[in-house]
């Protein structure tokens, strides 16, 4: 069976791979698609926009961004399909004026859930392909970073900066020297403020005392933009631990953990992903 198929339908949803023929303009149905080089193409975009966790950065003001667009080298789509090797590779680059994107990929093992019988399940070891995407534009000079789940809890902003880094220096590039990190928490009050977000679950630590307060809405539409735990992260008197949030224009649950990593929990889907993304950088 088609690799790229098989990792494309592993990415995403069905309703969101079998309408990529049309959005392609490739004459086709889904079901009637048997070139390798289509299921490439298909699989291009799902790299770009399946991912779960996002980070935004800024281009530091002492940094030329043609010190960056001079070290990139554009490369056509090529993703380590079937795999060659686990370590971490750049599948695509693109400068388009003073913008960029990049998309890596690495393999990593995971252990998850098979179905031994009709009545026993075991953990697994299976190796999954983990994709990065970045996107750079230079009129808002913000950076995103869209990454693959590679480990849990407050680790991940760890793994996060490696990952960049190490994408960066293909090029003898040091990704820390040349863009710094958005903290969310404002961001994120302003869009409830505004109402383009809403959010129904807030847990931050109170920075006098040290204590871990939360508050759970009564359902996921519920909004909390009047608790005290709100109002104590809008004034910083405490520090977000996580804020669960929904978005006014479509369904799903994403949340602000580590005060700058954004995580997706609704069913990968361009169209959101990238809405989500603009409502966020459009006040950053």
């Amino acid at each position: 069976m088609n690799t790229y198929k098989l990792e494309l339908e592993r990415r995403l949803n069905k309703p969101d791979y079998t309408k990529l023929p049309q959005a392609l303009g490739l004459g086709q149905t889904y079901s009637d698609i048997t070139s390798d080089n289509d299921f490439k193409k298909m699989l291009h975009i799902a790299d770009r926009y399946g991912q779960k966790y996002i980070m935004f950065f800024k281009l530091k003001e002492d940094v030329n961004i043609n010190t960056i667009l001079s070290n990139l080298i554009n490369k056509s789509y090529s993703p380590n399909i079937p795999m060659g090797n686990m370590n971490l590779k750049v599948a695509y680059v693109k400068k388009t004026g003073n913008n960029f994107e990049i998309i890596a990929n690495s393999y990593s093992e995971v252990m998850k859930w098979k179905d031994i019988t009709d009545t026993r399940r075991e953990k697994v070891s299976v190796i999954t392909r983990r994709v990065a995407y970045i996107e750079y534009n230079h009129s808002t000079k913000i950076l995103t970073f869209a990454q693959d789940p590679i480990g849990e809890g407050a680790g991940i902003t760890q793994d996060m900066s490696i990952y960049l880094n190490e994408i960066f220096s293909e090029y003898n590039l040091f990704f820390d020297d040349l863009f710094e990190t958005i903290e969310l928490l404002k961001p994120v009050c302003t869009l409830i403020d505004d109402g383009v977000l809403s959010s129904s679950k807030l847990q931050g630590t109170d920075e006098a005392t040290g204590r871990q307060h939360e508050t759970v809405g009564k359902n996921k539409r519920d909004n909390l933009k009047d608790d005290n735990i709100f109002k104590a992260l809008k004034d910083e008197s405490y520090s977000l631990n996580r804020i669960r949030l929904g978005h006014k224009n479509f369904k799903g649950t994403f949340e602000v953990f580590s005060g700058n990593i954004l995580r997706i929990w609704f069913n990968i889907n361009g169209d959101n992903t990238s809405e989500l993304k603009t409502s966020i950088t459009s006040i950053l």
